[in-house]
């Protein structure tokens, strides 16, 4: 069942990148980043909870992220533990999160925190 399940997840992921390579220059449609998060075991939790913090400040700190949802699934999957929705008004407000200390604070703590991971990003 978990391959199973795990299999069905995989291919909703590609066919979501095929979906988001597929789209050109949307206009007036919002750039959806979902972050699906296992964390390490034994993660720190104050690691964990500081990372957490960068990432709901967001909307504060870049112009053009319109929002930040976080939610635990872990009693609704068998292999994640945090879902981080996150939504841009354009590609250039994306670039912009990217490019911020606070992310590159994150990209920096990943290897302490997280097993494993997947991101799918597209527009609607």
């Amino acid at each position: 069942m978990k391959i199973l399940k795990t299999l069905s997840f995989c291919l909703l992921l590609v066919i979501c990148q095929a979906q988001l390579a597929a789209q050109e220059h949307p206009t007036a449609e919002k750039l959806h980043h979902i972050l699906i998060i296992q964390w390490a075991d034994g993660v720190d939790l104050k690691l964990k909870e500081e990372a957490l913090t960068l990432f709901q400040r967001f909307p504060e700190k870049v112009d053009g992220c319109e929002e930040v949802s976080i939610a635990d699934i872990t009693l609704s999957s068998d292999d994640f533990d945090t879902i981080i929705i996150m939504v841009f008004e354009s590609q250039a407000a994306y670039d912009a999160y990217e490019a911020h200390p606070d992310h590159g604070r994150i990209v920096a703590l990943r290897p302490k925190l997280v097993k494993s991971a997947s991101i799918v990003d597209y527009w609607k």
